[in-house]
């Protein structure tokens, strides 16, 4: 039975509030320079390349997972591994104060050195990024109950999903503003990008890391890797959760392809995207009040298990849409798998991990799912030879098989149902 908050011991509670904190403000920092749309826009200011745009795009999720692997060699070794996590976080947030500050200066002037620089300044902050999960993970894992993480990630992301609509609305008002000229216009929102990560970074280099009474011996990089298969072969479980984990994944070979699907099998008005955009972000949010108690009850199981579910109904009701309100339902059946695959995959390797070898399976998660950042590349093509049904029946097969698989997942034992 789950402890209330009052009964948890203080570190617990310290550490909740403070990664609530970080959580928060870094959904609104990022807000105001989304990689999916502002990012792009911004870009498009000096370039009109889509393969520029594309790569970029690439880079920006490769360089957070590709690195993991070496970076939990580093660190897993490691006493005190919250050092690691301060200096990387601190990067990351000088990484946009540098990018807001030339952005705003010199963007006019110089444009091909603002393009080179932005795009090693934003790779390296992932690259931070990929050193920073690995401590943070290995905190969250060891002071956050498994009877609580549910909640933790769920109020993370519920008030942080209401501070970035607030954010999206600066976003408008600033691109939307006349007497502010491009690109002091996205100087000033990479810039409070790096006031709201401030905060957000507050938060997370305050948490209290519990002391280690045991320190492994540095090994090779070979050695850690040979490590890192035997226990893919040994955990069985985490192995599948990975499998599955890939496939439902899948759903991003269509993923940003919808609302262009609407307007040509539907003929949907491009302004009808906003409205898209819309309900994903309430179903997404309002969707944490489920997910988070669901997870603390039921495990994060039957969370991948649910979610699976609705990853699987996304690309059959877009097949079967003959009206536009049932984009309507794609949209918010997006929403809403999106933010249970997040918290059940996440909270399903806390739990599988054992607490000296979680950089270990933090890394192996991060490096074996990065090809789901390239799933949308690989879709457009598909569209392009084989047109939109065929990939959405493709995303519902693949799904389904992944929804199999999760079926077979056992809960450890961190839960009991």
């Amino acid at each position: 039975m789950a402890r209330r908050w009052r009964e948890q011991d203080p570190v617990f509670r310290w550490n909740f509030v403070m990664g609530f904190i970080h959580g928060v403000f870094f959904r609104a920092g990022m807000a105001f320079s989304e990689p999916n749309t502002v990012l792009p826009l911004f870009f498009s200011g000096y370039t009109s390349s889509r393969l520029v745009i594309g790569l970029f795009a690439a880079i920006f999720q490769l360089a957070g997972l590709l690195p993991q692997l070496f970076a939990a060699h580093k660190i897993e070794k490691l006493c005190k591994r919250k050092p690691v996590l301060v200096v990387s976080i601190v990067v990351r947030m000088v990484c946009w104060g540098i990018v807001g500050v030339i952005t705003y200066a010199f963007g006019r002037q110089h444009p091909a050195s603002i393009l080179v620089i932005f795009i090693f300044l934003l790779a390296l902050f992932n690259v931070a990024g990929a050193f920073a999960v690995i401590p943070f993970y290995d905190v969250i894992g060891k002071t956050i109950t498994p009877d609580w993480r549910g909640r933790f990630w769920a109020y993370r992301q519920f008030v942080g999903g209401l501070l970035a609509i607030g954010a999206a609305t600066v976003v408008h008002r600033i691109l939307g503003n006349p007497n502010i000229p491009f690109p002091k216009n996205y100087g000033i929102l990479f810039f409070l990008s790096f006031v709201s990560l401030g905060f957000a970074y507050l938060g997370l280099g305050s948490v209290k890391e519990p002391e280690r009474t045991e320190c492994p011996e540095p090994a090779p990089f070979t050695h850690f890797l040979r490590q890192a298969g035997q226990t893919l072969r040994r955990q069985t479980v985490f192995a599948r959760a990975i499998a599955v984990e890939l496939l439902a994944g899948s759903l991003f070979l269509s993923l940003p392809f919808y609302v262009v699907y609407a307007r040509e099998s539907l003929g949907s008005s491009a302004s009808v995207a906003g409205t898209f955009v819309g309900i994903q972000t309430a179903a997404a949010i309002l969707s944490n009040l489920f997910w988070g108690r669901f997870n603390d009850r039921k495990g994060s199981r039957r969370v991948i298990q649910v979610a699976l579910l609705a990853d699987v109904l996304i690309p059959v009701v877009a097949l079967l849409a003959r009206h536009e309100w049932t984009f309507y339902v794609v949209f918010a059946l997006i929403g809403f798998y999106t933010v249970g695959a997040s918290i059940g995959f996440s909270n399903f390797m806390l739990d599988v991990a054992p607490d000296a070898e979680r950089p270990r399976y933090v890394s192996l998660r991060g490096s074996l799912t990065a090809p789901v950042a390239l799933y949308p590349v690989l879709g457009g093509l598909l569209m392009d030879l084989f047109g939109f049904q065929l990939v959405l029946a493709l995303v519902a097969g693949l799904t389904l098989i992944g929804l199999a698989l999760a079926a077979g997942l056992r809960q450890p034992a961190t839960h009991a149902e």
